[in-house]
């Protein structure tokens, strides 16, 4: 399969969300796949298609930090402040594109997890305790990408790294991944989330983020430039 890549730079969270909308339309069946990188103008929230996001934050409060986006595929709300967002597009006649949903999730995915798992050697990172399992009743934590592990995610020692969602289009199908380099400012969750609930305290017994929570703005900006260039290696090259 042939790649192209592609960094579109920093963008609104709206403007990102649009080119990988874009990318899906002109996406060809017998086109070449497409990576596709981008950074955030500000720090933002990310929402699944077909989520009401008035029903998982405080609306009055959210917009006093993140930019928000409705994504054009589905899941549920990400934070992308401390995380590592990418897309990948794969056309519909490659051989690693499946009709079965779970197969196109594995085939990325795996990707996804030799590249944290380099990650984690080259920095002499340790797995955290094996996480409980998460029930899978329709609480306000499955709809946040973090605080609840599904099928379709990255998981390591029982903990959610990576989540992701995809959607199909004439030409092949779209993937939106987000990787935890760490979690948001919990002062600033707490402030959005609804009084009460158990999201926060999901987000950090089922994320296992790739650095520790008194991590620097430096070591942030350069475990994201270390993932990237691995990602892209991992795709690119094979």
């Amino acid at each position: 399969m042939e790649w192209t890549f592609l960094d579109t730079g920093v963008n609104s969270a709206e403007k990102n969300m649009q080119l990988d909308k874009a990318l899906l339309r002109d996406l060809l069946p017998t086109g070449k796949a497409i990576l596709h990188f981008y950074d955030w103008q500000t720090p933002s929230l990310t929402y699944g298609h077909f989520l009401k996001i008035e029903q998982c934050v405080r609306l009055e409060r959210i917009k006093k930090y993140f930019t928000l986006a409705r994504r054009p595929t589905g899941g549920g709300v990400t934070f992308h402040v401390t995380d590592l967002a990418f897309s990948v597009l794969i056309p519909s006649s490659a051989s690693e594109y499946s009709t079965n949903t779970l197969a196109n999730y594995r085939y990325i995915n795996d990707k996804v997890k030799g590249v944290v798992m380099q990650l984690m050697e080259q920095h002499s990172l340790a797995l955290l305790e094996r996480g409980e399992e998460v029930k899978s009743e329709k609480t306000l934590s499955s709809q946040f990408c973090m605080a609840h592990p599904t099928v379709y995610d990255v998981m390591l020692s029982g903990k959610k790294i990576a989540g992701a969602a995809q959607r199909r289009g004439k030409g092949g199908f779209l993937h939106q991944g987000s990787i935890a380099l760490a979690l948001p400012n919990i002062a600033i969750l707490q402030d959005v989330l609804p009084q009460g609930s158990a999201v926060l305290e999901d987000m950090q017994r089922c994320t296992h983020s790739l650095l520790p929570a008194c991590h620097s703005l430096d070591d942030l900006h350069q475990m994201r430039h270390d993932v990237r260039q691995l990602l892209k290696r991992a795709f690119m090259d094979e």
